[in-house]
C-alpha cells in the first residue's frame, strides 16, 4: 500500500463520516424550516443541502484528484507499506463500527425516548405538556436506529458501490 492508498482511504472514509452525519442534519434543518417558514429559508437549506451533497460526493468519488491537487503523498517516500488488508476490507471494517456506533447510540436513546414518552403521558391528558416534541424524538431516533441496522446489514454493497465507482475518479 503507498501513501497515495492510504491518502484515497482517510479522503472516502471522512467522506462516508459526512455522509452518515447528513442522517442528523436534515431532521435539525427540517425544524429550522419548519420553525422560520418562508422561501428564503427553504432555498437556503436547499442551497446547503446541494453543497453538501455534492462536497460528499466530490470527496467520496474525487479523492485522486484531491491528493493530486493538495500534493498529499508528496512527502512520501516510494517505498509500499505493507498492510495485508484489502481497501474493500478496510472500508468494511469502518462501516460497520460506524454502523454499530450509529445503531448502539441511536437505539440507547430510543429506548430512553420511549421511557419519558411514556412517563409524560399523564402530563399530556392533564393539559400541561405538548407530546409532538416526544414523537418527533421517539421517530428521529427510531429512523436513525434502522439507518446504524441498516448500514450493517448491507455492508458489502455499500463496499461495493464506493470501491466500484471507479470510473468517476
Amino acid at each position: 500500500m503507498t501513501g497515495h492508498s492510504i491518502w484515497r482511504i482517510l479522503i472516502k472514509l471522512s467522506g462516508l463520516s459526512l455522509l452518515i452525519n447528513l442522517f442528523e442534519v436534515i431532521p435539525t434543518a427540517a425544524i429550522g424550516a419548519f420553525t422560520y417558514p418562508g422561501f428564503e429559508t427553504i432555498g437556503l437549506l436547499l442551497l446547503v443541502f446541494t453543497l453538501y451533497i455534492s462536497f460528499i460526493r466530490f470527496i467520496l468519488f474525487k479523492s485522486d484528484w484531491i491528493i493530486d491537487k493538495l500534493r498529499l503523498d508528496q512527502d512520501f517516500s516510494d517505498e509500499r507499506i505493507e498492510i495485508n488488508l484489502e481497501k474493500s476490507t478496510i472500508y468494511t471494517i469502518v462501516i460497520l463500527i460506524i454502523g454499530g456506533i450509529i445503531f448502539i447510540n441511536a437505539f440507547a436513546n430510543l429506548v430512553c425516548e420511549i421511557m419519558v414518552y411514556i412517563n409524560n403521558n399523564r402530563f399530556i391528558e392533564s393539559g400541561y405538556y405538548d407530546n409532538s416534541i416526544l414523537s418527533a424524538n421517539v421517530i428521529f431516533y427510531s429512523v436513525k436506529t434502522v439507518i446504524g441496522y441498516l448500514l450493517i446489514r448491507n455492508v458489502r454493497k455499500i463496499t461495493t458501490y464506493i470501491d466500484s465507482n471507479k470510473r468517476m475518479e
